[in-house]
């Protein structure tokens, strides 16, 4: 059960990095710019509190960290993906509000994305 509330911690940490850097891009930069580098960011401070603090992976060897790093791009690639076109679709398709649009997205790929971390990136 601590890994689950240390996955919540470092993933809402990464999170809040996320939502104000796309808070603060959205207004000047667009969603598509916004996004991208949101989701850089916490992406990046999301792999190392989880392989260093959720998961407690401690192996550094090349081959390791080459697969490891090379599955989370997967990863992120493809919640980026849903995550755009989640937000694309509920603010331009339906009219709402591109933050809301952005919480409720986001809350949605956390789930997978822990099972996809815990199962096939860090096991």
């Amino acid at each position: 059960m601590r890994e689950k509330w240390r996955y919540l911690l470092v993933g809402g940490l990464a999170w809040i990095v996320d939502f104000s850097l796309f808070v603060l891009l959205f207004p000047v930069a667009g969603l598509v710019l916004a996004q991208t580098a949101a989701r850089s960011v916490g992406a990046l401070l999301t792999f190392l509190g989880n392989k260093h603090y959720v998961f407690l992976d401690h192996r550094y060897s090349r081959l390791v960290v080459a697969r490891q790093t090379v599955a989370y791009i997967v990863l992120w690639f493809c919640s980026y993906a849903v995550s755009l076109l989640g937000i694309f679709w509920l603010v331009v398709g339906t009219g709402f509000h591109e933050v809301g649009a952005k919480l409720l997205v986001e809350a949605v790929i956390l789930a997978s994305n822990y099972l996809v971390t815990k199962y096939l990136i860090f096991r």
